[in-house]
C-alpha cells in the first residue's frame, strides 16, 4: 500500500508538471519560442480594451519557399528561428512580437509607428539581410539565398477597432507591399 501511495504521488506530480508545461507552451510557438497567434490575439484585445494606441506590423517572408524546397525543412526551421531573433532585435522591449504561423510574423508596436515607417522597414530588412542561409545549410557552393520580408501596417484606432479588422488591414497592406516589391516599385 505504501508503495502504491508513493507511485500515485509520483504520477500525480508528473501530471501536474506536464499540465504546467502544456499551459506555458499553449501560448508559445514551439519552434521559435515567440508568443503564438493566440497569445497575440489576447495581447491585442487587452490593448483595445485599455484603448491604447498601437500599430500592427504584418510580416510575410520573401524567398522562404525556395529555402524549404531546395535546402530542406531542417534548414527552413533554422532560418525561422534566426528570423524570430532578428525581428525581436528590430523592436523595443515594450513591443510584442509573435510568430503568426508558417512564415508570417506579427508585431504589436506601442504607439503610432507611421512617422518612422521608412526607418523601421529598413531596420527590419537590414536585420534579415544579416541571415546567412547558405552557412546554416553548410552549402557555400550555391548562389546565396536571401530572406526578405513584405510588411503591412495598421494602427488602432485609425484603421480599425477590432483585432480582425486591424489584422486584415495590415495583411492587405502587406500584400500590396509584396506586389510593389516584386514589380520593383
Amino acid at each position: 500500500v505504501r508503495q502504491l501511495g508513493k507511485m500515485f504521488l509520483q504520477i500525480s506530480e508528473q501530471i501536474n508538471s506536464d499540465m504546467s508545461t502544456l499551459k506555458n507552451q499553449s501560448g508559445s510557438d514551439l519552434l521559435t519560442g515567440l508568443p503564438n497567434r493566440s497569445s497575440m490575439e489576447k495581447e491585442l484585445n487587452s490593448r483595445i480594451e485599455r484603448e491604447e494606441c498601437f500599430s500592427i506590423l504584418f510580416l510575410d517572408l520573401d524567398g522562404f519557399k525556395p529555402i524549404n524546397d531546395n535546402l530542406g525543412h531542417d534548414v527552413g526551421d533554422l532560418v525561422l528561428k534566426a528570423v524570430a531573433r532578428k525581428v525581436l532585435e528590430s523592436f523595443r522591449d515594450k513591443d510584442y512580437v509573435c510568430r503568426w504561423g508558417g512564415d508570417e510574423f506579427v508585431v504589436c508596436a506601442h504607439g503610432n509607428v507611421e512617422p518612422v515607417l521608412d526607418k523601421l522597414f529598413a531596420r527590419i530588412r537590414g536585420k534579415l539581410a544579416e541571415i546567412n542561409v547558405n552557412n546554416m545549410a553548410g552549402r557555400d557552393d550555391l548562389p546565396p539565398y536571401r530572406v526578405g520580408t513584405s510588411i503591412g501596417v495598421s494602427a488602432y484606432p485609425t484603421d480599425g477597432v477590432t483585432v480582425e479588422s486591424l489584422i486584415q488591414q495590415a495583411d492587405e497592406r502587406m500584400y500590396e507591399d509584396k506586389v510593389n516589391r516584386k514589380s520593383g516599385r
